[in-house]
């Protein structure tokens, strides 16, 4: 009897063979959070967003900068940087238990960094980060030993 049930259970998957009655378990899992994350999107609620990186007034001499944190699932990132004259945008996806990490590309002086998570368009949460970008390389000066 439990072989029927467990072939009734595996018809009604959408992948035929899945092998392990765990392997089973663990896709049904899966389907419940992104069918459990399109719900929340669908009530309207923001995404949550919490940005690690960059922190605010970071400065660097690299033309790129880490952007990390942690958002909801199955949100859409859009990670802008500008220096009032250039702009650039980076689009990214959360991994499936909402982790980002990529690297934004910036410009010389400061940048303001926009982080923006959105569930299908509509509702939006944003984080805003301004970094120093300086490529000027030190004046050295050799005061000892001297060269006479």
């Amino acid at each position: 009897m439990p072989e029927r049930g467990y072939r009734v259970h595996r018809e009604a998957l959408p992948v035929p063979s899945l092998g392990h009655p765990s392997i089973a378990i663990l896709f049904a899992l899966t389907v419940f959070v992104l069918v459990a994350t399109v719900a929340l999107a669908s009530e309207g609620e923001a995404p949550s967003l919490d940005v690690h990186e960059p922190v605010e007034g970071f400065r660097t001499n690299a033309l790129s900068v880490t952007v990390s944190g942690w958002t909801d699932p199955g949100a859409a990132l859009v990670i802008t940087t500008s220096n009032g004259n250039n702009s650039r945008t980076h689009h990214d996806q959360p991994d499936t238990i909402g982790y980002f990490n990529l690297m934004a590309l910036v410009f010389e002086g400061w940048n303001d960094i926009s982080i923006t998570a959105t569930f299908f368009g509509k509702e939006t949460t944003t984080d805003l980060r301004r970094v120093w970008v300086d490529r000027t390389p030190p004046n050295l000066v050799i005061v000892n030993p001297r060269d006479d």
